[in-house]
């Protein structure tokens, strides 16, 4: 996973303060995984001294094999599992072509590049936005461990937070 710092913004217009962070999977625990990588983007509203929910932007890409995702995810606090709040889920393929490219040597003895092929590669990517309640926000305070888990067909995808990430998400939570 690779690590951002945490923001802080003041939206005028809502008239709120936003507080977020961003964090990258590359890797599930199973071993079979359609899993690509996952960008998430934590985000903390407050208002005054109202604190709001916690919400969770998140860009799965999976393989191009891979099926449906599920319209769910689970937090899974010290190996408890949690459901987060799904508010939607968008779905788009994405089909991204590279030329393969080699340089041969001419009679004059000059290169030149030519192409050989190409290489078309192909994503699922599903950008799902969730939430999570007071409830959960006062068992990640505590937690040692957090993982969130994911399906798509048969296949089951879970990812988790190192350390010092989830150093950084009690941070962001404590942060006004």
């Amino acid at each position: 996973m690779l690590f951002r710092n945490i923001l802080t913004e003041e939206d005028v217009v809502n008239s709120t303060k936003r507080v977020r962070t961003d964090f990258e999977y590359r890797y599930a625990r199973e071993r079979y995984s359609p899993l690509v990588s996952i960008t998430q983007t934590i985000v903390k509203e407050t208002k005054g001294d109202s604190v709001g929910p916690i919400t969770f932007y998140e860009r799965i890409r999976l393989n191009s094999n891979s099926f449906k995702l599920e319209n769910k995810v689970y937090l899974l606090i010290d190996n408890v599992p949690y459901p987060g709040k799904v508010e939607s889920v968008e779905y788009e393929r994405v089909s991204n072509m590279e030329e393969k490219r080699k340089d041969v040597m001419t009679v004059d003895s000059t290169k030149i590049s030519v192409v050989t092929g190409f290489d078309n590669h192909e994503n699922n990517i599903y950008k799902l936005t969730y939430s999570i309640d007071e409830k959960l926000i006062e068992k990640i305070k505590e937690a040692t461990k957090i993982q969130f888990r994911y399906y798509a067909g048969p296949d089951m995808i879970t990812t988790a937070m190192n350390s010092f990430e989830l150093k950084t998400l009690k941070l962001l939570i404590s942060t006004h």
